[in-house]
């Protein structure tokens, strides 16, 4: 399992969380995308060898979510 951690504007509130990651299970490699502390921080445990983290933040956009920054 392997971790990918990115700032992601609007996961703030647990609604929000979960919005988030039903996005990202259409992607047969994300097994959980979780909150990191009460913020906008989060984790995404993945079993990609390596992470497509373009289509993740493309989807992700398309939805309404900002990625802030890189953790």
């Amino acid at each position: 399992m392997n971790v990918y951690e990115l700032y992601l504007d609007g996961v703030e509130s647990e609604r929000r969380l979960n919005a988030a990651r039903w996005e990202l299970f259409v992607f047969p490699e994300i097994r959980e995308v979780c909150r990191i502390g009460a913020s906008r921080h989060v984790a995404i445990l993945h079993e990609a060898d390596e992470p497509n983290v373009n289509a993740w933040l493309e989807v992700l956009a398309a939805a309404g979510f900002v990625r802030a920054l890189a953790a």
